[in-house]
């Protein structure tokens, strides 16, 4: 009879164990929580660089959008200490489709991909930087993310901001880094960003201008200035 006890004990002992552990496993596989953000950051790029790699495909969207605007990249939630945001969405992708409404026609201009399709690219940016401006604020819809950053967008006139100070151009322009600065600043009246270039066969192009707001959409200075090399010509290819 001792024996039995000893050994029920020793079991519900076992089972315990196995319980606790289990549960400790789970708590450990939980996703952390994200931070929460404080800023934005707000990224614009040019087709004519993401071109530069001689994707058939990139052209192809080059050619159906207005020439020589900037199209959006994304309005990314963000930490002004510095720190980057992970993957907002820490559970299974959301699927961004194309449903036929406005804002998806806004986008199909506005906001494209010019390696990928467009639903894969917005299902990206949504996941990785829109679901947590969804969550923070408790909107359901994603739409509304989409629609909130073309707002931003069309507000400052982004897609149009080399027109505004270069006007009509076409062909292959140089700039150094302090003029494009001061052609920016001037289109976009007291905004503060930063340039981001890409390489190709030794030579630096504009890709994206990154601009930083507070979570009033006010412009704010977090003190960067983007890669860009100073010492080198910035190369802007026109249509």
């Amino acid at each position: 009879m001792r024996k039995i006890v000893l050994f029920f004990f020793t079991v519900i002992s076992v089972l315990k164990i196995i319980l606790t552990v289990e549960e400790e496993l789970k708590f450990l596989a939980l996703p952390a929580p994200l931070p929460d953000f404080d800023m934005y950051v707000l990224s614009i790029q040019w087709g004519g660089t993401l071109c530069q790699s001689g994707n058939s495909h990139c052209h192809k969207k080059l050619n159906t959008i207005p020439k020589n605007i900037f199209t959006l990249h994304g309005l990314w939630p963000n930490l002004s200490n510095g720190n980057k945001m992970r993957k907002c969405n820490p559970g299974t992708d959301i699927k961004i489709v194309n449903d036929g409404s406005h804002i998806f026609t806004e986008m199909e201009t506005y906001w494209i991909s010019f390696t990928n399709e467009d639903p894969d690219f917005w299902s990206h940016e949504y996941n990785t930087h829109g679901y947590c401006y969804t969550q923070k604020y408790q909107i359901k819809d994603p739409k509304d993310y989409f629609q909130y950053a073309l707002e931003i967008y069309k507000r400052h006139d982004m897609a149009r901001l080399f027109h505004k100070t270069l006007g009509d151009v076409s062909g292959s322009h140089s700039f150094d880094m302090d003029d494009l600065f001061h052609h920016v600043g001037r289109a976009t009246k007291g905004l503060i960003y930063e340039l981001v270039c890409r390489n190709y066969n030794k030579r630096q192009f504009l890709q994206e201008i990154r601009f930083f707001f507070n979570l009033d959409m006010e412009a704010m200075d977090i003190g960067r200035k983007g890669n860009c090399d100073p010492s080198k010509p910035i190369i802007v290819e026109f249509q």
